[in-house]
């Protein structure tokens, strides 16, 4: 990738584990704008940062979100240690920051020491809390010293946001960063893993915030449609059951699901099913949290939309495969072996297109898929839709994908 697409760059994407990891944490209410803080998906470097440099990292705790605390006090700020190619976090020694504006000098200031594991949470007391009086919007995150031995990889939860939730700064010698030294990384690399802990008595309640809607891309005329939704349970308490309503071209079906493992602050999935359609064509389907433990959802952010086809016969379905790639590339060889597996297996249905960066190779047409779709490399992006780390196993999914999905129209 190169250094003016962004400051950050992709290291590794292979710490999902299948149930979220858990750490101990102070009593009180966790709010961070990354979808389960203390479980990191990704992890970045910092690509244009030199040994020496001053490194700022934060997110903005937004008007609307922490108009919904006022009277609660921020006891700690929860950071994600860095990892690195061995394994451990190699920036220690950190300083936390509280302030009400990108160019203001922070009024809350205190060192902190994080453990050398990496990947770990640390909860870094205040030693002064901090009350919420009103919906000023707060920064709040850290810095440190960029190592001058190592490169230093920060934790992020891989989901791309407008919202102002992993902001970076890089600067030379000790003055606060000025607000237009400060960049958000969010809508390319997902939110950085931190959190704060609050303190106080009136927390939001009941509250899921839906995060994803994934449908199929077609279903047969008659058959019951399913999709899956993701959402987040950004209240105090448990979720054990959400109603949720369908819209399909103005008709509403309405679903009772019960949850299982819906702690404060997880990411949590479920599925929707019972939907049928019963005429050919293209549907416009809205899915909307309603209810969280039997009483209104409280979250604004609850609903997500999508397109599905409803026909019964159809045509082969074709899929393209675009790989970011390049000759200086060390990891790149597994989209060769991906490539030449499809082309030996798929070629009828599959139709892999290398696309190269920084090299001889490199077409600059290809540029914006490049910026639009691919956070490192190698990334293959299918049909302009999903990315994927290469693999003979990802060739195996696509290609099931395409023939158990008939395409609506062809050319």
């Amino acid at each position: 990738m190169s250094a003016n697409q962004s400051d950050l760059q992709v290291q590794e994407q292979k710490r999902v584990p299948s149930q979220p990891v858990r750490h101990d944490s102070p009593e009180g209410y966790v709010y961070s704008i990354a979808v389960n803080p203390t479980n990191p998906v990704a992890s970045y470097y910092i690509e244009s940062a030199k040994g020496g440099q001053r490194v700022y990292l934060g997110f903005c705790f937004e008007r609307e979100e922490i108009k919904r605390f006022i009277g609660s006090k921020i006891s700690h700020i929860n950071v994600v240690t860095g990892s690195s190619p061995m394994g451990i976090n190699s920036a220690k020694d950190v300083t936390v920051f509280i302030t009400k504006g990108l160019g203001q000098e922070p009024f809350i200031v205190q060192q902190a020491t994080l453990t050398e594991k990496h990947l770990k949470t640390n909860n870094i007391e205040l030693d002064t809390q901090y009350e919420i009086t009103d919906d000023t919007p707060l920064y709040i995150g850290y810095y440190f010293t960029y190592p001058s031995d190592t490169r230093w990889f920060m934790p992020l939860d891989n989901r791309h946001t407008d919202k102002p939730s992993n902001l970076l700064a890089l600067c030379d010698g000790d003055d606060w960063p000025g607000e237009s030294d400060w960049k958000n990384q969010a809508p390319v690399f997902g939110s950085l893993c931190m959190s704060v802990t609050l303190q106080g008595n009136n927390f939001p309640e009941n509250a899921a915030e839906m995060l994803n809607i994934s449908l199929p891309s077609t279903v047969a005329v008659g058959n019951e449609l399913t999709y899956s939704i993701e959402f987040s349970n950004k209240g105090a308490t448990r979720i054990n059951d959400i109603e949720v309503q369908t819209s399909v071209s103005g008709s509403v079906y309405t679903s009772n699901i019960n949850i299982s493992g819906g702690e404060s602050g997880l990411c949590i999935s479920s599925s929707v099913s019972g939907i049928r359609i019963d005429k050919s064509g293209i549907y416009e389907v809205t899915s909307t949290i309603t209810k969280v433990n039997g009483v209104a959802n409280t979250s604004s952010s609850n609903s997500g939309s999508g397109i599905v086809a409803c026909y019964s016969e159809g045509y082969p379905r074709n899929m393209v495969l675009e790989e970011g790639t390049g000759t200086w590339c060390g990891y790149c060889p597994r989209g060769i072996v991906m490539f030449e597996y499809v082309r030996e297996k798929y070629a009828d249905r599959l139709f892999p297109i290398a696309v190269h960066q920084d090299d001889r190779m490199a077409i600059s047409e290809y540029e914006g898929l490049i910026n639009d779709y691919i956070t490192g490399f190698p990334t293959v992006v299918a049909n302009r839709d999903e990315t994927f780390s290469p693999s003979k196993e990802i060739a195996d999914k696509l290609y099931r994908e395409v023939s158990d999905n008939p395409s609506y129209a062809n050319i």
